[in-house]
């Protein structure tokens, strides 16, 4: 009987041992704080642009003590459909958004069953916060007999009557996933005012937008400055980043350097490229003071850092609404101060050459990502959603992350050399679509809906006597042979490809999805699927 009990004794005490031993999958979920700019530029940072005339040295250190990606690439060529496709692995033109980003007090993008990031690193026990610019809709507190698009200028203002901003918000960061959210719908339009946890901070706004300020016009808390959204958004992040106590996935969602392009005072003529250059060095200067703070917490060991963008830079110089007009125009900083923003990439935001959606994309973890590393391999924001499912040893339902893929070679491996996939499809801010594949690029130009030529011509995009435009970019990197008339097979092959993954509804293999809208009005998929031949 006492041997029997020493037997049972020694069998509990290895029971114990082992449930207090960390397990592997434990040890290995790290913290991680992903960084998305707001209309920085590939060509921005001078580890990407020698020749830039920002200085960025806390994000060139980033890159160096980390991996630095060359062909990365926002899911669009502006700012709400990346957004939204970075947190669901989805392109948002399934959704229906089909051209452009969201207007002031839009409705949710992201339906409330779609599963997002944030949703994926809570079931893994993460505190998930969220801080900065949102820009993909909220459940505003309307009257019963109002909806959207009541939102629609009254008196030259966004949301006159009708929108009750002392009740809570519904939806929005903390319908997506987030525990804690705070910041702003965007920064260039109303309501001018904090948003914590769906509540605005200091109530319903008892002020409007001024002339000093540049956006549209609208609701505005008094004193409201833009100058002080940024720095009001870092010391929130910091202070988070400070005090928190469990794993926690940080979605820090900067206003910068997208208008209104207005550093902090301290910050003027610190760069060569205008207020914008001043506007993303104080960028810089803030990451590079997030990154110390995790340092002296000790939190850098188990921390993986990603900084990218939303989309490329339109190379403004300042905001209209405090330097002269010409300031505010694309390609501004470039004709004034000689800031190549995308350089070495061709075109602008919103426009499809790849300045428009080749972003900097930068991952560093400390002891575990090997420093010095460059990757000219390809993916998108949106292969986010299928990386962490691999990294967790999690399968996505069919109908999550659609158009995710997986690239945790590339970040936890250290393995470039098995291509994550093969393709990658763009969406300009005009609702008209690219494809690459293979180093092979077909862009389809549309009217998009009677834009103008000289608009389109402006972003750099659609200037071709051609129904599209064809690009070998193993050859022409910069896009200035266009091979459309001469390679129709190719052309052809692109193009049916492209068709294919739209009506499939998703672009990665397996069963097929639905997408959310198909409106007969869809003119640029119409135009890929009927017109095209046409022209």
């Amino acid at each position: 009987m006492r041997k029997l009990l020493d037997i049972s004794l020694i069998f509990i005490l290895v029971c114990v041992i082992w449930a207090c031993v960390p397990k592997e999958d434990e040890v290995n979920k790290p913290n991680v704080l992903f960084i998305l700019a707001d209309d920085l530029g590939y060509g921005d940072l001078q580890v990407y642009n020698s020749k830039s005339k920002i200085p960025t040295p806390n994000l060139d250190q980033l890159a160096k003590d980390g991996i630095q990606f060359t062909n990365a690439h926002s899911p669009s060529a502006v700012c709400t459909p990346t957004r939204y496709g970075l947190l669901t692995g989805r392109y948002a033109w399934r959704t229906r958004l089909k051209q452009k980003v969201l207007w002031p007090y839009a409705q949710p993008l992201i339906d409330d069953d779609r599963k997002t990031l944030a949703d994926l690193f809570k079931e893994q026990g993460y505190y998930t916060a969220m801080f900065g610019k949102w820009h993909l809709g909220w459940q505003w507190a309307v009257e019963d007999s109002l909806t959207y698009p009541w939102v629609r200028k009254i008196d030259g203002n966004w949301g006159g009557k009708g929108i009750d901003l002392s009740k809570q918000i519904k939806s929005g960061p903390n319908g997506a996933g987030f525990d804690y959210a705070f910041g702003v719908d965007y920064p260039n339009s109303p309501p001018y005012a904090y948003i914590e946890n769906g509540w605005i901070v200091g109530g319903q706004p008892q002020g409007k937008k001024t002339k000093d300020m540049f956006g549209s016009g609208g609701l505005a808390n008094v004193g409201w400055k833009q100058e002080d959204v940024l720095p009001t958004i870092i010391d929130k992040t910091k202070h988070y980043l400070d005090t928190i106590s469990q794993p926690f996935f940080t979605y820090l969602s900067l206003t910068s350097p997208h208008t209104p392009i207005r550093p902090s005072q301290k910050f003027e003529g610190k760069a060569k490229a205008g207020d914008y250059g001043d506007f993303v060095y104080e960028t810089d200067i803030y990451v590079g003071e997030i990154i110390e703070l995790l340092d002296k917490r000790g939190l850098l060991e188990n921390t993986l850092i990603i900084f990218t963008s939303d989309n490329g830079s339109p190379a403004k110089a300042g905001d209209e609404a405090k330097r002269p007009k010409e300031w505010s125009q694309f390609g501004a900083a470039e004709r004034m101060f000689g800031h190549y923003s995308n350089a070495p990439q061709k075109g602008y935001k919103a426009g499809l050459y790849e300045g428009g959606h080749r972003v900097p994309f930068i991952a560093y973890w400390k002891g575990k990502i090997k420093a010095g590393q460059t990757s000219n391999q390809l993916f998108g924001l949106q292969d986010m959603m299928a990386t962490f499912h691999s990294y967790f040893n999690e399968e996505m339902a069919k109908n999550v992350g659609v158009d995710s893929y997986d690239i945790s070679n590339y970040l936890f491996k250290n393995n470039f050399n098995q291509p994550a996939r093969d393709h990658i499809i763009s969406h300009g801010g005009l609702g008209t679509f690219a494809i690459t594949k293979d180093n092979w690029k077909f862009i389809a130009d549309s009217s998009s809906g009677g834009t103008s030529y000289k608009y389109r011509e402006m972003l750099g995009t659609y200037v071709s006597k051609y129904p599209g435009q064809l690009y070998d970019l193993s050859n022409d990197p910069h896009e200035n042979n266009d091979l459309f008339a001469t390679h129709p097979e190719k052309v052809k092959e692109l193009r049916s490809l492209l068709i294919n993954y739209i009506e499939k509804g998703k672009s990665t293999p397996g069963e097929n999805q639905d997408n959310d809208a198909y409106p007969k009005e869809w003119k640029q998929y119409n135009y890929l699927k009927e017109g095209f031949d046409e022209k």
